[in-house]
């Protein structure tokens, strides 16, 4: 059984060595056709084939090497044979099969041996909507950019599990139909801005409709192998603690994942050689995912990582795997401080604008003592200066987040809460005690407390 197992690897390698012109492999079939080969015999010979395709594949004639996945495509709505992990989910119709995950985080994977190093593709059709409350929250949250419908990633890896690869799998709003069509399930949301119906897929049958005929929601990653075995698959972010919380927190995402939906279809794997050549296209293809930077005139962001991010997009020659690495790692990491300063911007503003919405400024204009409102106002004028500069860091955005949220509790949450005066002088003649009723001894910390039957804040 062992040999046999090995004659197939054998087989598989052939028949993609028969896709490239002028291969001579005619040893290699000789070795498969006889019957008392050893499984070491059978192990050189495919070896030998896998080395005859990376040195003779160009970037200009890849090989289809998607015989080497196990079930890539569902077919028979059979969703288990070949994959590893969680799994995935499938409801049986007449028009077709694919995947389905719904409600559930996710790793689903398989891994391919004997590959040759150099420059791979992995494809799949595919989708992934968390829903809100409706489709037009739902629109709203992917249009704004919220990290809550970034959650899912076509991967590869290598040895220990360590990315060589990975792909935000986009939303069903990011190729919309214009027209619903007759039959299918779709659910639709008309756009503020252009005032277009946008029609998505509203269930598996509409979206392998979308898929195949429509030729929508095709994902390709780029990655570069060593040579050592390959796992490519799909999961949910939050799988991976670290990933999930660094994208989580900018804009507080919150969203019902029992209502997320993941749609998986056609698997492919495709290698384009080891060539320099090959390396470049690569990274041409791989600066392509990513976009050029290019950013709506109301997209609130600062300058500098903007910049960075045009320049490590840029044009670039690279000749091998360690300088396509390194350029498409310098975009990924240039790509993820934009996107969580945009993130933080917007959550900023958003703070901002609570604090100084209407109804907190005639608050603070009535109930504040000429001080702390010229305090306020002054605030108010230095945080408008500090949108129109646009200069503020990560980090710089993030401490002032937390101040605008204390800054709010201090100005208004302690009236409400029916303090007479947050800034009033601590008597040492009087009882301090804290909310849970125990006294004070000495300076209180930062907190709110009650003396003299009046609550009071130290900052």
């Amino acid at each position: 059984m062992k040999a046999y197992a090995k004659s197939q690897e054998l087989l598989k390698a052939i028949n993609l060595a028969k896709q490239i012109e002028g291969v001579d492999i005619s040893e290699q079939e000789t070795v498969y056709r006889d019957e008392s080969a050893s499984t070491a015999d059978l192990d050189a010979a495919t070896k030998a084939v896998y080395e005859a395709i990376r040195a003779n594949v160009t970037a200009g004639t890849a090989v289809d090497m998607t015989s080497l996945l196990v079930n890539p495509s569902f077919d028979g709505c059979d969703v288990t044979t070949g994959w590893d992990g969680t799994g995935f989910r499938t409801l049986t119709f007449k028009e077709g099969e694919n995947a389905v995950i719904i409600g559930e985080t996710y790793d689903t994977h398989q891994t391919v041996d004997n590959l040759p190093a150099g420059v791979y593709a992995v494809g799949v059709n595919a989708l992934y909507l968390t829903p809100m409350s409706n489709i037009k929250e739902a629109y709203r949250s992917w249009k704004t950019g919220s990290v809550a419908t970034q959650r899912a990633r076509l991967y590869a890896s290598q040895g220990d599990g360590c990315d060589i690869g990975e792909l935000e799998i986009r939303s069903p709003f990011s190729t919309p139909a214009t027209q619903p069509t007759e039959g299918l399930m779709e659910g639709y949301v008309v756009d503020d801005a252009s005032g277009q119906t946008l029609w998505i897929p509203d269930d598996q049958r509409a979206a392998e409709y979308y898929m195949h005929t429509l030729g929508s929601y095709g994902h390709r990653l780029f990655v570069t192998s060593d040579g050592s075995a390959m796992t490519i698959g799909v999961r949910d972010i939050e799988n991976q603690p670290e990933k999930f919380a660094m994208q989580m927190w900018p804009d507080g995402a919150s969203v019902t994942y029992a209502q997320a939906w993941s749609v998986f279809d056609d698997f492919t794997l495709t290698y384009y050689g080891d060539s320099p050549e090959a390396y470049q296209m690569m990274f041409d293809e791989e600066r392509l995912n990513y976009g050029d930077g290019s950013l709506g005139e109301d997209t609130l962001c600062t300058d500098s990582y903007r910049e960075a991010y045009r320049k490590a997009w840029g044009e670039r020659v690279v000749t091998n795997k360690a300088e396509a690495d390194a350029a498409i790692a310098a975009i990924a990491d240039a790509h993820t401080a934009l996107r969580v300063n945009i993130l933080l911007w917007n959550t900023w503003s958003q703070r901002i604008a609570v604090f100084f919405s209407p109804w907190n400024y005639e608050f603070a204009e009535k109930n504040l003592t000429d001080e702390q409102f010229k305090e306020y106002t002054d605030l108010l004028a230095k945080w408008t200066a500090t949108r129109e500069a646009r200069s503020l860091t990560n980090d710089e955005l993030l401490k002032q987040i937390c101040e605008a949220i204390d800054l709010h509790f201090w100005y208004f949450s302690v009236f409400i809460e029916g303090m007479a005066d947050v800034r009033m002088p601590i008597n040492p003649n009087s009882k301090v005690i804290d909310l849970q009723g125990r006294r004070v001894i000495g300076t209180p910390g930062k907190g709110v407390y009650i003396m003299d039957g009046r609550k009071f804040m130290v900052k």
